[in-house]
């Protein structure tokens, strides 16, 4: 993009936009300036999101390392959110840190104890576990 907006909001929405739309380099590029402006403003009101939005767009292209980083980012500030901790644990998983996986695994579902995606995910890298 070649103007991006200035104020947050405009920031949040754009991004949100974007993502949906699966275009995720300029997606990736509002939600980093986002994430700059937060940062530097000390506007922690978004900053969790434009985290979680950065870090999805890495998951959907397959860069789970950097994406760990910004959902761990957002885990720092909502420690209980269920969807940080799910998404820490899946590029855990998707890195072979299967211990690490099932450690996020098992707080997802702590929190949210009747999600059958998590109970798959937790026993999947188990049962890695168990086998290696």
């Amino acid at each position: 993009l070649s103007l991006i907006p200035q104020d947050i909001d405009t920031m949040d929405i754009l991004s949100r936009c974007l993502y949906r739309l699966r275009r995720y380099d300029e997606c990736y590029d509002v939600a980093y300036e986002g994430f700059m402006v937060c940062r530097r403003d000390h506007n922690y009101k978004y900053y969790d999101m434009f985290c979680y939005n950065l870090g999805n767009i890495l998951y959907n292209t397959q860069r789970y390392e950097k994406a760990l980083f910004f959902y761990e980012e957002a885990l720092v500030k909502e420690p209980y959110d269920v969807d940080y901790l799910y998404f820490v644990g899946a590029c855990h998983k998707h890195l072979n840190n299967f211990e690490e996986a099932v450690k996020y695994f098992q707080l997802a579902h702590k929190v949210n104890p009747d999600d059958e995606s998590i109970i798959q995910q937790l026993n999947f890298c188990k049962d890695k576990l168990s086998f290696s």
